[in-house]
């Protein structure tokens, strides 16, 4: 089972093959104990009940997705973005994508002028190259570059929120009324939201945001079907008991209850694909012929957006080769240290990131092996600069024995927080992030196959501040 870490770093795709490819021909894929190679299955029972409405279902034109990782791209420059530079997928009616029949000839249509980011610090917390990123929100407002305007509602001043041209005040789950399913292992639940206050302030749930939105575009009665929220909740409870849904019989008692979970005890399901796989063999493919032809087809400059400098491959073996800021790349000559992240015991992403109290419990560090701390003279809590080419951030040291020599982590999520002073551009690499946030140092380069988040591989170098 290899987790959701492997794939994260710029020979990605193959580390994630080379993982299935063992349990197939180890025998250990449809036995007790075994595994198919990907993540674990967390189970659950879950609830049919929908916990989205339908908006506007037939008015999406748009048959083309990109991938999340790479959307900034369409601001830069959509017109290089097809199917065979940056993996654009053809998408339908039900959400599922898939690849052009010829390379090259499914195309991004537009670009993105305009951006509305509901509750998200993305944008300028959760991806990568934050230097980078600012230097494309800030583009010219050109025919084929530049986004117009960028619209965050959220409850809290995120970094995301002071880089939008509007703010709007969001709501708390405790000011709202919504509906949330989940579950794990053998529960499901679904839980019934009601609004504990009322709305503090201007503040204001998004879908009555969107409803003066549409009131103003004419087309409210078009929007809201002649519902409030607390409607469309009820019409999503009422959709699962049509589903088939074991619920109270009544809105009103599963609105009392609150919390309704399901249980379903049995034998330890056995990890085993049903039927032929997706691959044009229906079988496991040790060698595949699939992603040798795209080695053949695809540009894997992005139409020249990505360096063409060898260490992005696309292989019919999951092989290693020597990849972008890998072990073998001679950047490491200035920058020894390999730089990963990881999930910390304070934050969810980087929710929860501007709480003080938690960042007392646990602050930002980087970890850092003992053997390297004493190279460098650094103890434990001493203040650190941790820099890539793309950023410079600032943390204290967690020096510890439980991290390899020669890697440093960097907890994932922290606040961006560029430092002002005379002269100092935001965005410019050589401004100091006085949050620790990871995402200044870590690179927008995508994988090659995937077009995904590489972004465990950087080469960092760390010097006391």
């Amino acid at each position: 089972m290899q987790g959701w870490g492997p794939q994260r770093h710029s020979n990605g795709g193959n580390n994630s093959r080379a993982i299935a490819m063992i349990a197939a021909i180890t025998g250990n894929v449809g036995i007790s104990g075994g595994g198919t190679g990907a993540r674990e299955g967390v189970g659950g029972v879950p609830f049919a009940t929908p916990t989205a409405i339908p908006c506007f279902p037939e008015k999406n034109t748009v048959g083309v997705c990109v991938s999340f990782f790479d959307w900034y791209q369409a601001i830069e420059d959509y017109t290089v973005m097809n199917d065979a530079t940056w993996g654009i997928r053809a998408i339908d009616e039900t959400g599922v994508t898939s690849y052009a029949e010829e390379p090259g000839t499914l195309k991004l249509k537009a670009p993105i002028k305009f951006i509305w980011n509901y509750g998200s610090n993305v944008m300028m917390g959760q991806h990568a190259d934050i230097n980078d990123s600012l230097r494309i929100y800030n583009l010219p407002d050109e025919k084929d570059s530049g986004v117009r305007m960028i619209v965050t509602v959220d409850p809290w001043m995120t970094p995301t929120a002071m880089a939008s041209d509007i703010i709007l005040p969001g709501t708390t789950p405790f000011e709202e009324d919504d509906l949330t399913t989940g579950g794990t292992a053998w529960t499901g639940f679904i839980c019934c939201e009601s609004k504990a206050i009322e709305p503090l302030f201007e503040a204001k749930p998004v879908y009555e945001i969107c409803t003066l939105l549409a009131d103003a575009l004419g087309i409210k009665d078009e929007f809201t079907e002649g519902k409030t929220q607390l409607d469309w909740v009820e019409w999503c409870y009422n959709e699962g008991k049509v589903a088939g849904d074991d619920l109270p019989d009544t809105f009103e008692e599963f609105r009392a209850a609150g919390l309704i979970k399901q249980t379903d005890d049995h034998e330890p399901a056995i990890a085993a694909p049903e039927g032929p796989l997706a691959t044009p063999s229906g079988k496991y493919e040790v060698f595949s012929k699939q992603a040798y032809n795209l080695s053949r087809q695809w540009d894997l400059t992005g139409g020249g957006y990505v360096p063409d400098d060898g260490r992005d491959q696309i292989t019919g073996l999951p092989i290693w080769y020597e990849n972008f800021e890998g072990y073998g790349d001679p950047l490491r000559e200035e920058y020894p240290f390999q730089l990963i992240g990881h999930h910390t015991k304070t934050r969810t992403h980087s929710s929860y990131g501007n709480v003080p109290w938690m960042s007392s419990v646990a602050p930002q560090q980087c970890w850092i092996n003992e053997g390297d701390a004493a190279t460098l003279g650094i103890k434990q809590d001493d203040t650190v600069i941790v820099s890539t080419e793309r950023g410079r951030s600032q943390m204290t040291a967690k020096v510890t024995n439980r991290i390899m020599p020669g890697v440093v982590s960097v907890p994932q999520g922290a606040w961006y927080d560029p430092e002002t002073r005379d002269g100092a551009t935001i965005g410019d690499p050589s401004v100091l992030d006085l949050g620790g946030c990871i995402s200044v140092l870590t690179s927008s380069r995508p994988t090659p196959i995937s077009k995904g988040n590489g972004v465990h591989s950087n080469l960092c170098k760390i010097e006391k501040a």
